[in-house]
């Protein structure tokens, strides 16, 4: 894990063709500042110059260096003891190794003891105050890789990152059959018509494309698959993979459940690329295949890499 305690800032030195150009232009440009955090960095004194608050129509002098210092800012979600790994952190960012069997946040169905009540928990056993802004969720039976932005700016530039497909996200899933080199799905997914729970792919659906590339195959006809989404949609990669096929083992929705095998759907968010709200630096997040999928592994037999 990585932490550093420093508290970041967003600096930009002033050059000499920006000196006609008002703070909040500079900072709309340079940062891509919403007009919701503008507000509240003038609320809170946030823009500097050279290290001393200033308004927002102020206009710079080359040489002058413009940063922001983010706002403090609270969540609301009851603190309780939550088990869950941590992979990344830093003063913008939390990666979270979500285990299986876990809610992200909080539900009529499940209103406690969450992952976002076990950060509330962390976040007060460390002393520490910021507000839990979550850029991606994974089912509950998902496992893997959640994402956490400690204030709206890094929230934002994370989530155009992820609109605009520059994230880069891959997972792992067990599917029944004997899936064999690689390919992609490119087609669209919906809700399916009289059910509210599930999708399917359907015509007139949201463009939804899964890169996909078979790791190894058992003698229990099975393959393991590594997957990179190109797309985001609720479900993709069991709908994908179910509509051709090779549903995920275990999978309830679009599959069997084999709790023989194992309690869940065996899919596992492994590793992500994005960049760095704060350095412009590419992270690279990685979450190890968690034991129930390990011991699936085992149960499968005799095993044939690609």
């Amino acid at each position: 894990m990585e932490r550093k305690d420093e508290q970041l800032r967003f600096t930009y030195a002033v050059q000499k063709q920006d000196e006609e150009l008002a703070l909040r232009s500079l900072l709309r440009r340079e940062f891509g500042v919403s007009t919701r955090l503008l507000r509240r960095l003038k609320e809170t004194d946030g823009v500097l110059l050279d290290g001393t608050p200033s308004p927002l129509f102020a206009k710079p002098l080359a040489g002058q260096v413009l940063s922001i210092q983010m706002p403090e800012e609270s969540s609301w979600f009851a603190p309780q003891p939550v088990e869950f790994g941590v992979v990344y952190e830093d003063s913008d960012l939390l990666a979270v190794d979500k285990p299986p069997g876990l809610v992200v946040h909080p539900t009529n169905g499940k209103p406690d003891h969450t992952m976002v009540n076990g950060l509330a928990y962390r976040m007060q056993q460390r002393g520490e105050q910021y507000k839990i802004r979550l850029v991606n969720r994974l089912d509950m039976d998902t496992s893997g890789l959640c994402i956490v932005a400690k204030n709206s700016y890094c929230q934002d530039f994370l989530m155009k990152q992820m609109q605009k497909n520059q994230v880069e996200k891959t997972y792992l899933a067990f599917v029944k059959g004997t899936l064999t080199g690689a390919g992609t799905i490119d087609l669209p997914i919906g809700r399916k018509p009289g059910d509210p729970w599930r999708r399917a792919v359907i015509e007139g659906g949201s463009p939804s494309i899964t890169h996909y590339r078979s790791i190894a195959t058992f003698e229990a006809d099975a393959s393991l698959v590594e997957l990179r989404l190109e797309t985001g949609r609720t479900h993709q990669i069991r709908v994908h993979l179910s509509h051709i096929g090779y549903p995920i083992i275990s999978d309830r929705l679009y599959g069997n459940p084999m709790p023989e095998l194992i309690g869940r759907q065996a899919l596992h968010a492994c590793r992500m690329f994005l960049r760095h709200p704060a350095t412009g630096e590419t992270v690279r997040l990685e979450a190890p295949m968690p034991q129930d999928m390990q011991q699936l592994r085992a149960r499968l037999g005799r095993e044939y890499p690609e």
